[in-house]
């Protein structure tokens, strides 16, 4: 579990999260303020969120029929969305996945869909069927899932949830979205590659136990 620990600066000065898997610690340094007085480090809080995100100093947490958003700094309350369930989306009783951007709030449902509100007045503003999937990325109007082995899809919001392409393996594989690519980790041959999000099509790829420029 330590290798996918996780330290990321918040928007207050001295203020930091530390996670790992489902655990979330916040947590101040020690500082000295301009008046000399020093402010030793504290654990502000801990908890466990099976699957979360965090934009702009707002928690989301996904449960089963249901979305909350908390206050980062005192875990207020601000609002919740829930939705009806009809079946679990696959036996194993996955928890659902959440992505969010400035724009959108991606949210997996039950149903084998994906709902996404608008983040400002939170609304729905769609929602599509899909396949299962165990892992969910989003920028821009583009959303790529994977069950972390075979293939990853795109769906584009702009054409309310339409699949525009696909690309497939037969391995254990890890996706992350930056700067209008989809970046396809291929665990069993150490390949990195880059796929744009508009058009699904491979412009990079690098070999991650070599020295070929990555």
């Amino acid at each position: 579990p330590w290798k996918t620990t996780r330290l990321t600066k918040t928007s207050k000065p001295y203020h930091f999260l530390l996670s790992c898997q489902e655990n979330i610690t916040l947590f101040r340094e020690g500082y000295s303020q301009k008046n000399g007085l020093y402010i030793p480090p504290a654990i502000l809080w801990f908890g466990q969120y099976t699957c979360y995100d965090i934009y702009e100093d707002i928690l989301y947490v996904s449960e089963y029929g249901k979305l909350t958003a908390f206050h980062l700094f005192t875990r207020e309350k601000l609002w919740s969305h829930t939705y009806e369930r009809f079946k679990p989306i696959n036996p194993n009783n996955m928890p659902p996945q959440i992505a969010v951007t400035n724009q959108y709030i991606a949210l997996q449902t039950e149903n084998n869909s994906i709902r996404i509100l608008d983040r400002n007045t939170k609304s729905t503003i769609t929602e599509f069927y899909c396949s299962p999937f165990k892992i969910m990325k989003m920028e821009g109007n583009y959303i790529v899932t994977t069950m972390g082995i075979h293939n990853a899809r795109c769906y584009d919001i702009s054409q309310n949830g339409k699949e525009i392409w696909s690309v497939g393996y037969n391995h254990y594989n890890d996706i992350f979205i930056k700067d209008g690519y989809l970046i396809f980790e291929k665990k069993n041959n150490n390949l990195l590659c880059f796929y744009e999000l508009k058009t699904g099509i491979l412009k990079q790829q690098y070999n991650t136990s070599s020295n070929d420029g990555y």
